[in-house]
């Protein structure tokens, strides 16, 4: 369910991004919406990392649960990750 709310908001960020590069193209952006638009990359970057996190957390529960490695292997290759 959060994974779900995080892709929308990738979706709505990312195509909020697209409309600031056109305006940009056709007349510059002011000051204030460069900040915003900076703050939005910014955000997007944490997203789709939280996104890549949690992939790999559920990717490591699926192996443990199929017996490919043990606990203690999986939590070694959660330490590597981050």
């Amino acid at each position: 369910m959060v994974e779900e709310k995080t892709q929308f908001e990738l979706i709505r960020l990312r195509e909020e991004q697209n409309k600031a590069r056109h305006d940009e193209v056709f007349g510059g952006l002011s000051p204030a919406e460069r900040l915003e638009y900076n703050e939005k990359a910014e955000r997007i970057h944490e997203l789709e990392n939280d996104l890549k996190t949690e992939q790999s957390r559920q990717w490591i529960a699926a192996l443990v649960l199929h017996g490919r490695v043990n606990r203690r292997q999986s939590i070694a290759v959660g330490h590597t990750r981050h």
